[in-house]
């Protein structure tokens, strides 16, 4: 019974995570860096780091854009989140039928 439970927390855990994403917006280097930009300039960082800037920058205004687009279109699932979600139903109702059962 416990291999059960086990499993479907596993499962839980795994759509959870690939569900998840690491905002872009958060990067501590490119806060660290809009910072630097805010407070001396552009000019004040290297060829690197004006590099590393730009393109976190444009991650996030994507991101951003994303995010807004969802607010207005509604959720459609993702094809691991539909299985996600089946495979916990179908475990749940398969410990159901068990323990009728009592098997």
């Amino acid at each position: 019974m416990h291999k059960y439970y086990r499993i479907i927390l596993s499962l839980t855990l795994v759509s959870f995570v690939m569900s998840q994403q690491q905002s872009v917006c958060n990067d501590r280097e490119y806060n660290r860096l809009k910072t630097k930009i805010s407070n001396n300039g552009a000019e004040s960082l290297t060829e690197r780091e004006w590099e590393y800037y730009k393109l976190k920058d444009n991650q996030c205004l994507e991101l951003k854009n994303i995010e807004e687009t969802k607010k207005v279109v509604p959720h459609k699932w993702t094809l691991m989140e539909q299985m996600g979600c089946f495979a916990i139903i179908g475990l749940i109702s398969h410990l159901s039928f068990l323990r009728k059962h009592k098997l």
